[in-house]
């Protein structure tokens, strides 16, 4: 990792403790104003993704997407609309996990893959709430719905304020379907007045058939934004890595080298030692994004 990249991570790890005033970001998906907030400020409450950082665990056909969302823009409360392939379950991720993978990989040296129940939340059929309940600081809802006009209406009608560049997105998901988990953060009220600041990770499970990252609804950001995922995979045989290949935008393909290999340690690594049982490898794609290539998602192939 060379000193540019390590600046970045120390930068943006240290904010996971507390709120600071620079300009980070939320979690993919996308992070929406309160509908008030956006009607009174208009662009100004736009919430921006300058960077989305996240963990995938994938084993068995079962991945965890865990998400440390940081947000940036002048509201106290913010809509978050995350698409997911199917019915996840929605819990907090205690634990320092960002910190652990970050000193694990950095020794390393390498180089990085980096290039240019939900509260005021009703239900409004034909969208199917399916679950609601309290996660931390998220008042979160998971959505199932058949007609993406009547999704959106749901997340207008319960105070989502859905811009135009995310309806396409939408209802593609809602297409393929995809479920939502739609969620309101409440920021503490020490924290009211700050414009920045970084929450407790969210972790969605969820069956996928293969790991996946949702990248297609950010494409609705106004700016260029840096995706930095964490793929973490168990190991084979001997502790022999697997390979993986990312496939993004333009229909590219890229291997990923495994950062870091071994067994956690709970002395070291205490929260990725829970998440993975046994030996496993961790892989980095760290790439800056402008939202006209978040035209699919980002997939990753993982050999036998």
């Amino acid at each position: 990792m060379n000193i540019h990249i390590f600046r970045r991570f120390a930068f943006a790890l240290a904010a996971m403790c507390t709120v600071a005033p620079y300009r980070p970001a939320c979690a993919d998906g996308v992070m929406l104003p309160d509908i008030a907030e956006y009607r009174a400020r208009r662009e100004r409450t736009l919430i921006t993704e300058p960077e989305q950082k996240e963990v995938i665990v994938y084993r068995n056909g079962i991945e965890d997407l865990i998400i440390s969302p940081r947000f940036a823009g002048p509201v106290s409360r913010f809509a978050w609309i995350i698409p997911v392939p199917s019915r996840p379950t929605v819990k907090k991720q205690d634990g320092a996990l960002f910190h652990e993978l970050a000193r694990l990989i950095r020794p390393l040296g390498k180089k990085s893959t980096r290039s240019k129940g939900a509260a005021g939340i009703e239900r409004a059929a034909p969208v199917e709430v399916l679950e609601r309940k309290q996660v931390g600081a998220y008042d979160v809802a998971v959505l199932k719905a058949d007609d993406p006009k009547a999704l959106l209406s749901w997340l207008k009608a319960n105070r989502f304020a859905v811009t135009p560049a995310a309806e396409a997105p939408i209802q593609a998901y809602i297409k393929e379907g995809w479920t939502f988990v739609a969620a309101r953060v409440n920021v503490p009220d020490a924290a009211r007045g700050l414009s920045a600041g970084t929450l407790a990770p969210i972790r969605m499970t969820f069956r996928t058939a293969q790991p996946i990252y949702p990248l297609r609804l950010s494409a609705a950001n106004p700016d260029p934004f840096v995706v930095l995922v964490y793929v973490i995979v168990p190991t084979g045989p001997a502790s022999r890595s697997r390979d993986i290949v990312v496939h993004h935008h333009g229909g590219g393909s890229r291997p990923l080298a495994a950062l870091w290999s071994g067994l956690a340690r709970l002395d070291d690594a205490p929260t990725l030692a829970k998440i993975v049982d046994g030996p496993a490898a961790v892989h980095v794609w760290d790439r800056t994004y402008h939202p006209r290539e978040c035209s699919v998602d980002l997939k990753f192939s993982i050999s036998r």
